[in-house]
């Protein structure tokens, strides 16, 4: 079954779900520790949502294994909010993959991969620049 988030859940998720010694590692070179890598979460929710206010995240798959976890979710909704330049207002539909390593409950390690080319082109920034 798929689970949907919202911007205010996905804030306060991160908050209660990440470890305070998290390690994050992303693409482009992303990467944190401690309450560093609780302040890039955050601080990517809030990007995310500035351009994308009803960006709403969908679990469309999972795998657990032992302490670690993939996930595939889709991301969807329509960009209003300045990205890169002024907003489109076009739909958006993204994919992310992440794996966590968890322990106790709480996210320890991270790595991160949204279609963040699918996100530029369909917002038109790709247009722009091109």
């Amino acid at each position: 079954m798929a689970a949907t988030r919202s911007r205010d859940e996905a804030r306060h998720s991160a908050a209660c779900v990440v470890h305070i010694d998290a390690s994050l590692c992303g693409s482009l070179g992303l990467a944190a520790t401690g309450a560093e890598a609780i302040a890039h979460v955050k601080a990517a929710i809030r990007d995310v949502h500035a351009a994308v206010p009803d960006m709403r995240f969908t679990i469309e798959d999972s795998v657990v294994d032992g302490d670690h976890v993939w996930v595939r979710v889709r991301g969807c909704g329509t960009n209003t909010g300045p990205f890169f330049g002024p907003p489109s207002h076009q739909p958006v539909d993204i994919t992310v993959f992440d794996q966590a390593r968890v322990l106790d409950g709480r996210i320890v390690e991270h790595w991160g991969v949204p279609d963040r080319f699918a996100l530029l082109a369909q917002t038109g920034v790709l247009a722009r620049v091109g």
